[in-house]
């Protein structure tokens, strides 16, 4: 899945803010990747969400784009006359 990286994406420390594509969820969650040493290190809040771009702020914390899932279900049935 092509999900772009945003410009803030990389820290002085080499830590890149990327979204995973896991194999068991329809979700993508946040995850951090040490580019030096390959490891990745998922987080993020609610499993029910995608996060499409992330971005490094200057204090250290990470802001990010969420987009949550809602949905209803709903059954019509004729009225009885």
């Amino acid at each position: 899945m092509p999900i772009p990286l945003s410009p803030g994406a990389i820290d002085s420390r080499g830590r890149l803010l990327i979204s995973l594509v896991p194999r068991d969820s329809w979700f993508n969650p946040l995850a951090i990747l040490e580019v030096a040493s390959g490891r990745v290190t998922q987080f993020g809040a609610s499993p029910l969400n995608d996060h499409t771009t992330a971005a490094w702020l200057p204090d250290g914390r990470i802001a990010t784009t969420e987009q949550g899932l809602r949905a209803a279900l709903w059954k019509f049935t004729p009225e009885a006359r």
